[in-house]
């Protein structure tokens, strides 16, 4: 399961876009970040039992609501051949306290519903807001897709916490990418080497993207919106 990362023990389930090196590049260095594949974590500070968000569920194909398919669990999958699209999110209203992100943090690796319910029932507004579905018109940090996986929404995080535009969409569309493809690694490559193989891979596009975009966002990336908890807090309240 996923490793808590912060400082204050908010974060659990690591950023997948990853950007360990951006803590040493400028906004001048970009184009020597590509070079170097600066979304590659360390492999010594990454645990390997990091799940970035990935809960205990049978992955499902985009069949329609009525009747989820079943998918393949050999990683990777196919990648994906649409994206949702990018919305700058809005202000929220923050309902969440510091032990709302606790309760997050102890049932992130149970079903959407399970969460939620969780949540519900310490503070329900808080749920409200960091609980949403894909169809919704805004997005919380936690979202269930309509294949049935749980997407943790690292680019509104980015966005709200005052990265540009272009950083957000990037990192939707990669981050949407690495987790269609690599949520499902229960057989063939793990989790880690899928998104490291990915990023290069069926992500690329993302990846060029987001590293172009996100050069002078390294502090919103590797501290503000680090990991899943500090994603909940920073998009709902409980800092």
């Amino acid at each position: 399961m996923c490793a808590a990362l912060s400082a204050f023990a908010l974060a659990a389930c690591n950023t997948i876009v990853g950007f360990g090196d951006f803590e040493k590049v400028d906004d001048d260095a970009v184009s020597r970040a590509r070079g170097k594949d600066a979304s590659v974590p360390d492999p010594a500070s990454d645990d390997d039992d990091d799940d970035d968000g990935v809960v205990d569920q049978k992955p499902v194909v985009d069949a329609g609501p009525d009747a989820p398919e079943v998918a393949s669990t050999t990683c990777p999958a196919p990648a994906p051949v649409s994206y949702p699209p990018w919305r700058f999110p809005n202000t929220r209203p923050k309902p969440c306290t510091r032990a709302d992100i606790t309760t997050f943090l102890a049932h992130e690796g149970q079903s959407f519903e399970s969460q939620k319910a969780a949540m519900e029932s310490k503070n329900a507004a808080c749920a409200a807001c960091v609980f949403t579905k894909e169809t919704d018109n805004e997005w919380g940090p936690i979202v269930k897709t309509n294949d049935g996986r749980v997407f943790v929404a690292f680019a509104q995080c980015y966005a709200l916490a005052g990265a540009p535009d272009s950083c957000g969409d990037g990192a939707h569309e990669l981050e949407w990418c690495l987790q269609k493809i690599c949520n499902v690694c229960s057989s063939g490559q793990n989790l880690g080497d899928c998104r490291q193989a990915e990023r290069e891979g069926g992500c690329k596009r993302g990846l060029d993207r987001t590293l172009a975009a996100c050069g002078g966002s390294s502090q919103i990336v590797n501290v503000t919106c680090r990991g899943s908890g500090d994603v909940v807090a920073t998009m709902c309240g409980g800092r």
